[in-house]
Parts: structure tokens; sequence; C-alpha cells
């Protein structure tokens, strides 16, 4: 029970406290009391989180390596900018799941798109990949990926949202409001969209804007409590 504990304790100074160099150094010290395959293998795989959230994406392939985890030792390799290494660790797994995710965003990202992804894939990947590359700064692959978001909105017509919420959630502001606008073109009557816009303008202290767009997601869904949290904190200010 104890190395749980300590485990738990550990994740706390990452995900709460954000101290990546202390949940480093202890998670070192943990590894040298694991007595099991399965208790080396929880070790690693949060230092492995560590290690990306210190961008350091070549130790994080290294450690997904050991834990016989080739997606993510490429994916790493992605956020690293060694697209040859990426594609080299995903190859063997993709040849057994030739629709896998990995191929469309391998694909997107090198201009070869030739098959398309599910609608699940886009809702469950598109996000958190943006998200990703925002934060690894590969910017390159970003725009290769917005190249392919008329053909990703046909098929998910949420796709333009997503990566407008994820360059909001990034700070990344400057194509925020033109992909919610597509989004909203897309799903008209999506309060999501509304409410986005509305905390994009509320950032650049566009107040009336703002309560524009709050208004609209209000009238769409009155209880959709996020949007009348921002109405408030607005008013208070405009």
């Amino acid at each position: 029970m104890s190395f749980y504990n300590d485990l738990t304790a550990i994740k706390q100074v990452l995900f709460q406290h954000k101290n990546l160099i202390k949940a480093e150094k202890q998670l070192a010290a943990l590894a040298k009391h694991c007595q099991s395959d399965s208790d080396m293998h929880a070790v690693q795989e949060l230092l492995a989180l560590v290690y990306r959230q210190q961008k350091n994406f070549s130790r994080a392939s290294t450690v997904y390596q050991k834990l016989d985890n080739p997606l993510l030792a490429g994916y790493c390799q992605l956020l690293n900018g060694k697209l040859s290494a990426a594609a080299n660790f995903w190859r063997p797994p993709c040849e057994i799941y030739p629709k896998h995710w990995v191929v469309t965003l391998y694909a997107m990202i090198t201009r070869q798109l030739n098959q398309y992804p599910t609608l699940l894939q886009i809702r469950n990947n598109l996000e958190v990949d943006v998200c990703n590359l925002v934060e690894a700064k590969r910017f390159e692959y970003l725009e290769n990926i917005y190249y392919y978001l008329p053909t990703l909105s046909y098929l998910n017509l949420e796709a333009y949202k997503m990566c407008g919420r994820a360059l909001l959630n990034t700070n990344q502001l400057d194509r925020v409001e033109s992909f919610l606008m597509l989004g909203q073109k897309a799903l008209p009557s999506d309060p999501e969209t509304y409410y986005h816009l509305g905390q994009y303008y509320y950032r650049l202290e566009n107040y009336k804007e703002s309560l524009l767009m709050l208004k609209q997601c209000l009238l769409i869904m009155p209880n959709y409590y996020p949007a009348a949290v921002l109405t408030n904190k607005v008013k208070e200010i405009a």
C-alpha cells in the first residue's frame, strides 16, 4: 500500500502543484523500491508525463519505447520535430491498424492525406493534437493540418470549433475568431461556439461583442452555466 500512497503523493506534486523537478526526483527515488513489473510500469508512465510537461520529448519517447508503446513513442518524436523517427515507431502498429488516427495525423502533416478519419476520430483527437502541437511550437505542422480543415469539417461539423477552442485555450488568438466563425457557419445552433466567441472577445476586452455572443448562447441554451457566469463577469466590468 505504501508504494501506491507514494505514487498518489507524487501525482499531487505533478498535477496539483505542477512541480516537475520535484516529481521527477521523487519518481527516480520510488523506482528503486518497485517490487513488481506493474510498479515499475506505473512509475515509468508517470515519468514520461513529466518529461512531456518539461517538453523533453526525446526522453519521453525513450521511456515509452521501454514501455513497449510505439504509438506514444512516435507521438513524442512528432512533438520533437522528428517526423522520420515518428514514422518508424508508427509503422509496425499501423500495419496492423491501418486506419489508426496517427495515420491520418501523419498524412495531414506531410500533405499526403488519401484516406479519411471517422467523425469520432476527429472528435477524440483533433483538439488535443492542436493543443499539443501548439505547446511544442510545431506551427508548421499546424499549418498543414489547417489545410485539411474543410475536409475534416465535412466529416465532423465541429472541426472548426474544436480548432478555435484549442487555440483559445493555448492563448494563440490570431486565428480563433476566424475558426469559430466558420464553426458557427457549420453549426449555427451550437451554443458552445457562441460561448467561445464570448470568451474570445472578453480576452480582447471587447465587452460589447462578448455580451452579444453570450446572449446568443443563452438564447439557444438558457441553462448554459459557464455562459451565465461569464455574462455576469462582463457586466460587472462593462
